[in-house]
């Protein structure tokens, strides 16, 4: 709704503004010399616009500044809207079917189809929400916690490309990888719900 109107007020505050400025009369000798400005016209037109970018802004900055508690006590664990166990829960889950597939990849290849899987199954939602969690945890925790997603998601894509090229050496290179950043985010997490551990 903020958006809306702080949207619908820059129009009008634009149109208000520009008809202040420009009210010259083409009939009028010399009109293209002299530009008539109809100073409170102008004057109420820029107000408009000024409220619509302050609305605009002010919807912008609030939200990023609730729940935001690392800046108060650092270790302090975050009051989210979030469920932080249910990303703990994700983690852990990729975590375990990475684990599965290197026990297993003795016996067979790694199908791409299950690194997939961990990818779009346990990841992808954490990564789909990562505005609210941005929100919820604050810069540092979020950058924390998204950099070590951010490099098992990597490690991952590597093992599936090396999963479809048949090269199961770089398989298991990129899985291990995966999985100790996924144990490293996992860590972070468990930190966060244990207060005055980080």
């Amino acid at each position: 709704m903020r958006t809306v109107l702080s949207g619908f007020l820059l129009v009008v505050g634009t149109v208000v503004a520009t008809l202040g400025f420009a009210r010259t009369d083409p009939k009028e000798p010399g009109w293209r010399q002299k530009i008539q400005i109809h100073y409170p016209v102008a004057a109420a037109g820029l107000v408009l616009m000024l409220t619509a970018i302050a609305l605009r802004y002010s919807g912008r900055v609030a939200p990023a500044d609730r729940g935001r508690n690392d800046s108060d006590d650092p270790a302090a664990p975050p009051s989210t809207g979030i469920d932080i166990g249910a990303i703990r829960q994700a983690l852990s889950a990729a975590r375990d079917q990475i684990r599965t597939l290197e026990q297993e990849e003795g016996e067979t290849a790694v199908p791409p189809a299950a690194i997939e899987r961990i990818v779009t199954a346990h990841l992808m939602p954490i990564i789909e929400r990562r505005h609210q969690i941005l929100e919820q945890l604050g810069g540092r925790r979020f950058a924390e916690l998204f950099g070590v997603i951010a490099e098992a998601e990597r490690w991952l894509n590597r093992a599936w490309s090396a999963a479809v090229d048949g090269y199961p050496a770089e398989v298991n290179r990129s899985l291990a990888n995966a999985r100790r950043d996924l144990e490293s985010a996992l860590a972070l997490v468990e930190s966060w719900l244990v207060p005055g551990t980080r």
